[in-house]
């Protein structure tokens, strides 16, 4: 029995290594994930804080999405005149979808709309619910409230496509998620009245719009710089034109004068009988 138990001792001690040796690499591999995902977020969170309309973005991302998620959550008792009233969900949710669309067109028909006044138009559709009690204006502020939608999406989205670099695009949008869902929870477990949760959505549709006047500040601030240095640099290429312009005269002067002279000493018998003849040589 002391020999069978050596010989099994001595046979499974390698695959007991072997099987600890798969766990240390397996784990070394997570390890190494761990510290590419602690690198990433560290070069996006530089970036992020080192361009302020970067954080502005996500400052805007933040207040108005959770607005906008605390809607989803509380719209359905919001347009019930009692808390048994059973009314037409799916034909309600079906007209928010197309306010959305029609959104959506708005911005298409006019890109230069502004955000800052589409932020104020939703926090005075969040106000209806915030102090009113009516299912029917609760419903017409929401149906606008998804117009604001349909131009939200598209709007900022063009804004991060050309803010946010693309190689950090994807960390820096799962920051920008961060403040969103602790608003979201902070604004859901308080486990405050449906008037409440839409007033806390007017100050933070409020607060969105303010985050997006220091923005649109500060990018028409970098466009006159832009167009300030673009006018520096024309006026530096136009310099040396001028100067090539200056040159060119008097080559061209000594030009006429050297073929004056070589039609003098071509033609110096004519240019003493006929002064008329020197003239049409030297043309």
């Amino acid at each position: 029995s002391s020999v069978s138990q050596r010989i099994s001792r001595h046979t499974t001690t390698p695959h007991r290594a072997h099987r600890h040796h798969q766990a240390w690499q397996s784990c070394r591999g997570r390890l190494c994930v761990l510290d590419q995902v602690m690198d990433s977020l560290r070069v996006a969170s530089r970036v992020v804080l080192r361009d302020p309309k970067i954080w502005l973005v996500g400052v805007v991302t933040a207040c108005f999405e959770a607005a906008m998620y605390s809607f989803v959550f509380l719209w359905t008792p919001a347009v019930k005149a009692t808390p048994t009233d059973a009314p037409p969900f799916g034909e309600i949710f079906s007209v928010m979808m197309l306010a959305a669309m029609a959104g959506s067109r708005v911005y298409v028909s006019r890109p230069s709309v502004s955000l800052e006044a589409v932020f104020l138009f939703a926090s005075a559709t969040f106000a209806v619910p915030a102090f009113s009690a009516d299912p029917f204006s609760c419903l017409v502020a929401f149906i606008l409230f998804e117009i604001v939608v349909g131009i939200y999406f598209p709007a900022v989205n063009t804004l991060k496509s050309k803010l946010i670099p693309d190689a950090h695009r994807s960390t820096i949008y799962n920051l920008f998620r961060v403040p969103l869902n602790v608003i979201v929870l902070i604004v859901l477990l308080s486990r405050a009245s449906t008037h409440a949760v839409f007033f806390a959505g007017v100050v933070l549709l409020v607060a969105a719009a303010l985050a997006m006047r220091a923005l649109e500040a500060r990018l028409h601030r970098s466009d006159d710089d832009d167009d300030r240095s673009d006018t520096s640099d024309r006026a530096a290429t136009a310099a040396p034109e001028s100067d090539d312009d200056d040159t060119t005269e008097p080559l061209l002067v000594a030009r006429d004068a050297s073929a004056l002279t070589a039609a003098v000493d071509v033609v110096p018998s004519e240019s003493s009988r006929n002064p008329p003849a020197l003239v049409a040589a030297a043309v």
